[in-house]
């Protein structure tokens, strides 16, 4: 087992390195029948399923806490799965699930109070508790946690036990970045690069930031280094376009979001700024193509249909508005929320100037 996933840690073909770590979980299964009382086995196993990005893990690590309930790191594994942590993922977290996180995390500060990894786990769980989700304008959105104070002090906590450790700038970088303070989460993460030059995830994290406080020279350059090491990444190149966008160059924009989309062609927000991207190239069919997919992706998005700047479809030709408006129609009668719908068909209407048309749909939303 240990063989096989040492390999597919090696591996650069992702589908190679999957069929390997089956292979890895399947020699950890028949370790387990062999001997069905170590909790260091259910863990290494939770471990290759977690690689996976396997559901299987939870249930893996939750029976080596069955078996050993002092043991420190698997209640940290449990605590990180039930809040898996992500670059610009804001997504919901279940209320049990973010219980039994903390709890899990504060038993592992409880057996080992000055191990820094409980420190951090707890910190974790901290901040995506009570959270909201703020939205900064079309590129960013961040969560404002309840208990921002507490997990900064366990993020401070652990930094000071391991001073010369990476993960803690880089986790605490992290969480300042979801927060919205950008100038300290640039100071941890170029300490966190000093510490360990050229660590992927932590050069990414860097260029947003910079993107976020309008350094894109440095931004670009950082997701140029990072893209070497993980070409494949499409958030990265989303994330790359996003930066170009808010530059102005739109041929690079639409190229970043043609990558990002030829290695994850499911993302339909990602078509949403390549729709945009492309009118303001003048490539109106594409633009509408990409608008189309967004919607088939999607249905119920029909924000879709207001995404695009005012001043963009003023001067985008008729035929492309009587097209958009079409697509509206369409979407109206296939979304399972025909109030949203409306009201964004009539936002299309008002972006076009057409007052009575939105009026017309803004007065059916409210009934």
């Amino acid at each position: 087992a240990e063989a096989h996933r040492g390999l597919a840690n090696v591996l650069s073909d992702w589908t190679e390195a999957k069929k390997v770590c089956e292979s890895s979980r399947q020699a950890y299964s028949r370790a387990i029948e062999l001997d069905p009382q170590n909790a260091e086995l259910y863990i290494r196993r939770g471990d290759v399923s977690a690689s996976l990005y396997d559901g299987k893990a939870i249930a893996d690590y939750e029976k080596s806490v069955e078996i050993d309930p002092s043991h420190v790191e698997a209640h940290l594994k449990c605590a990180q799965s039930y809040v898996p942590g992500g670059l610009l993922r804001i997504g919901e977290v279940a209320e049990d699930d973010l219980r039994k996180a903390r709890e899990h995390a504060e038993r592992a500060l409880a057996l080992a109070p000055e191990d820094p990894q409980c420190h951090l786990a707890l910190a974790g769980v901290l901040g995506k508790t009570d959270a909201d989700v703020v939205f900064l304008g079309p590129a960013t959105r961040i969560w404002r946690p309840a208990n921002v104070e507490p997990a900064l002090q366990h993020y401070a906590r652990a930094i000071e036990l391991a001073p010369d450790a990476p993960v803690g700038y880089r986790m605490r970088g992290d969480f300042f970045c979801r927060i919205g303070d950008y100038a300290h989460a640039l100071t941890d993460l170029n300490r966190a690069l000093e510490l360990q030059p050229n660590d992927d995830y932590t050069l990414r994290r860097r260029a947003f930031v910079f993107t976020q406080l309008g350094q894109y020279d440095k931004a670009l350059d950082d997701f140029a280094t990072y893209l070497t090491l993980q070409p494949h990444d499409w958030e990265a190149h989303y994330e790359l376009g996003q930066t170009h966008a808010q530059l102005g160059s739109w041929e690079s924009a639409a190229e970043s979001y043609a990558r990002a989309l030829e290695i994850d062609s499911s993302r339909w927000f990602v078509r949403k700024r390549s729709a945009v991207a492309h009118m303001n190239l003048g490539q109106y069919a594409q633009a509408l193509a990409d608008l189309r997919n967004a919607l088939e992706l999607k249905p119920n998005d029909t924000s879709t249909l207001i995404f695009i700047p005012e001043s963009e479809l003023l001067r985008s030709p008729d035929d492309f508005k009587n097209d958009l408006v079409e697509l509206a129609d369409q979407a109206v009668e296939r979304s399972d929320d025909t109030a949203a719908a409306l009201a964004h068909r009539g936002g299309l209407y008002a972006h076009m100037q057409q007052y009575e048309k939105a009026e017309a749909d803004f007065a059916k939303a409210a009934e």
